[in-house]
């Protein structure tokens, strides 16, 4: 996908600090559902599976006037926490937040890409390459969200990932840590989750374009997760963590789902 929101072609870092991720990655994005009160309350009931929680790689990615007090929530927990956004590091904008700032509110992961945002907002392939090689130069995992935006066929759903995730490769250092979710914007908040053949499809391409990166890489799926999704997807191809929507929020399918993940089948 392309247009949108003008950005210059990222700058690649020489440098990096090689991210450290767990096996398995859980992501949670809680978008503008929570006032800070209610997310808190929310995290309260994370608190006591949170050694669970911490196996299963769970982040909380929160908006940027939430992060601080996340932070402070989950603090000791083993629990991580990251942000929904940034700004790259150039130009800097006006009502935007860096990854620098980010790190310093004791964020490890960014999310970039997302379906809404390539959407609604406009967001380029080249915006959010620059936003991941951002990331990755504050010490930030960026989590890159990828997928097609309406149901079609599996080689248009492989072009379009193929499409959005090269231009991110091609910035970012090779020993940065990366997480891809695939996410197609046609799941997102419905019933129905990707089907086996078609995230096989994905999986298969993912592992061939990121065969010669030296960070670690982790392949997620997001979109639809219910009770079952994973154990399905798992068992057709590598996938080391889920994406919670509803899933999160409710407690039995958050266990169900967690419990899911801490079983899965060794790579």
């Amino acid at each position: 996908m392309t247009g949108g929101s003008q950005a210059p072609r990222p700058h690649r870092a020489s440098e990096s600090t090689p991210g450290r991720l767990p096996p398995i990655l859980t992501v949670t994005n809680t978008k503008m559902g929570f006032g800070i009160p209610e997310l808190s309350e929310w995290i309260a009931t994370l608190l006591p599976d949170a050694d669970r929680l911490a196996r299963a790689g769970l982040m909380v990615l929160a908006p940027f006037p939430a992060l601080q007090e996340v932070g402070r929530l989950l603090a000791g927990s083993g629990l991580a926490h990251g942000a929904q956004n940034l700004w790259p590091d150039s130009p800097a904008c006006t009502g935007e937040v860096s990854g620098t700032l980010l790190a310093g509110l004791g964020c490890a992961y960014a999310m970039v890409g997302h379906a809404e945002r390539r959407r609604i907002i406009g967001e380029s392939d080249s915006l959010i390459a620059a936003k991941a090689a951002s990331a990755a130069g504050a010490g930030l995992v960026p989590v890159l969200c990828v997928g097609e935006e309406r149901l079609g066929t599996v080689p248009e759903a492989v072009r379009a990932v193929a499409s959005q995730v090269e231009p991110v490769l091609e910035w970012l250092p090779s020993d940065a840590a990366l997480a891809v979710m695939y996410e197609p914007a046609w799941t997102i908040g419905g019933d129905r989750a990707a089907d086996s053949g078609r995230f096989v499809a994905v999986a298969d391409l993912l592992s061939r374009l990121t065969a010669e990166r030296t960070g670690p890489v982790r392949f997620l799926y997001g979109g639809a997760v219910t009770p079952g999704v994973f154990t399905r997807l798992a068992a057709a191809a590598r996938l080391d963590g889920v994406g919670l929507g509803r899933a999160a929020y409710d407690a039995a399918m958050r266990r169900e789902v967690i419990a899911e993940v801490l079983d899965r089948p060794p790579a």
